[in-house]
This record gives structure tokens, sequence and C-alpha cells, in this order.
């Protein structure tokens, strides 16, 4: 499964529903605008941790602090399951 299927997938299945639809909203603005095009081609399986980190580097260089944070929080699940 590629990434940009797996966050279509915990949008739909785990988000939804459980937000406030503004914090839905940012999340998957945030999602299909800085995380997508980044590493959305990637299966699960070959990304990797150095991977998640420039992304999240990226992010601080072009995003707000707020912005940084809520982005981080969509990877924390993302970076954790990453061997």
């Amino acid at each position: 499964m590629s990434l940009t299927m797996w966050f279509a997938t915990l949008m739909k299945e785990y988000e939804y529903g459980h937000l406030k639809p503004t914090t839905y909203d940012n999340y998957d603005t945030y999602i299909n605008t800085r995380i997508v095009p980044s590493i959305g081609s990637y299966k699960s399986r070959e990304l990797r941790p150095d991977h998640v980190q420039a992304l999240l580097n990226n992010m601080q260089k072009s995003g707000s602090r707020n912005d940084v944070k809520q982005e981080a929080a969509l990877m924390a699940p993302l970076k954790k399951s990453i061997p």
C-alpha cells in the first residue's frame, strides 16, 4: 500500500468523526499539500526513518511553528511504525 493510500485510509477510517471539522480539514490539507507530494509514492515497507526526518526538516523550514506541530502529529504514527 502506498503512503498516499495509507493517509487516505487514516483520514477516512480513523480521523473522520473524531476531530473537529476545522482540524480534519487542516490535517487533510497538510497531507495532500505537504506530506503526499514528498513521500506519498513510497510503499510503507520502503519508507525509512531518514525519509520521514527529511520531510519533517523541510516542514520546519517552510512552515509556521503551529503548522509543524500539527504535521508532526500526523506523522507520529507512521514514524513509529518504521523499523
